[in-house]
């Protein structure tokens, strides 16, 4: 509402109403962000830049070449950082790395599943680097099977075996321990033999856990939970009051001892979780990008941790 005020003889328009309410110096609940400053105090992650609550402005005329040597110290000092113990890093990142298909399409190239592959080495190269702990990457889904021809499944099923054989011993040397989970016996049988052998050649290493969903979805995969518990309630092995949420998750091929993910990345701009998460969405961070699978970086890869780390903040700190 508008009031008419008198002041020293002059009239002023004025609002009852307080239209932009200033921001609090300290408001914990919105801080002023600045992705590439962070510091830990009391085990909560804040970010500042010199004791300066003001965040620089970007120069847009800034060389592309600038850009890119200012980025490069960026991560190192990032890394410096992440040595010392400053950084949250989630424990289990899991990732849907899609747009594959509309990303050839929209330069008008065959489809080719390489580049997905490639895509996901890279994440597996970030997670390394950042001392992620287990990492999640979804394959192809059951639907999948079920909605395109056999050729096109063939065709992607076809790679993802080459992938698999030609990844393996560098998957090996670098400590990734491959676990490759869903309905696999939908698969050729020489598919079936690689990754078995995969996950042999692996199963030692302890550097980064790797989960690979393939023919799978999240509900099929609480089903087949459930049916093991059943069978052992009925064998008398366990009762019905041993079954609980930690007996159903063991029983999960996507979770067992493994930590719930932290953090889920999903690309190519679709604003949905998909058939992945299903039992572990509720304490999950989402972050969703416009980037598709082909052109999916360590830019990007930053910039979900990044969030990550904004709103871990947010939560936790006092």
């Amino acid at each position: 509402m508008l009031r008419l005020v008198c002041v020293n003889g002059f009239s002023f328009l004025t609002s009852s109403k307080i239209l932009v309410k200033s921001q609090a110096k300290n408001n914990l609940l919105l801080p002023k962000y600045n992705p590439n400053r962070f510091f830990r105090s009391n085990y909560i992650l804040t970010n500042t830049s010199n004791n300066n609550n003001s965040v620089a402005p970007i120069n847009c005329a800034q060389s592309r070449e600038d850009l890119n040597q200012s980025s490069k110290e960026v991560n190192e000092n990032s890394m410096a950082r992440l040595q010392q113990g400053e950084f949250i890093i989630p424990k289990h990142v899991a990732i849907t790395l899609d747009g594959c298909r509309r990303w050839h399409k929209a330069r008008g190239l065959d489809l080719d599943y390489k580049s997905f592959f490639q895509a996901n080495l890279r994440f597996v190269e970030y997670c390394l680097k950042w001392k992620v702990g287990t990492a999640t990457s979804y394959i192809y889904g059951l639907r999948n099977f079920k909605l395109r021809s056999k050729e096109a499944v063939d065709f992607c099923m076809g790679q993802f075996e080459t992938f698999l054989k030609e990844e393996m011993d560098n998957l090996k040397r670098k400590g990734v321990r491959v676990s490759i989970i869903g309905q696999k016996y939908v698969l050729s049988e020489s598919c079936q033999a690689t990754i078995k052998k995969v996950e042999e050649a692996t199963k030692h290493n302890t550097k980064l856990d790797l989960v690979l969903p393939l023919c799978y979805t999240s509900q099929s995969d609480i089903v087949q939970a459930t049916r093991k518990i059943c069978h052992k309630v009925k064998k008398g092995s366990i009762t019905l009051e041993d079954v609980n949420e930690d007996l159903i998750q063991q029983h999960l091929s996507a979770c067992g001892s493994r930590p719930l993910p932290d953090l889920y990345i999903r690309t190519s701009g679709l604003l949905r979780i998909g058939m992945l998460l299903g039992w572990r969405v509720a304490d999950v961070e989402l972050y969703f990008i416009k980037t598709c699978a082909p052109d999916f970086g360590e830019d990007e890869f930053l910039d979900a941790l990044r969030s990550y780390q904004q709103r871990t903040y947010r939560l936790f700190g006092s």
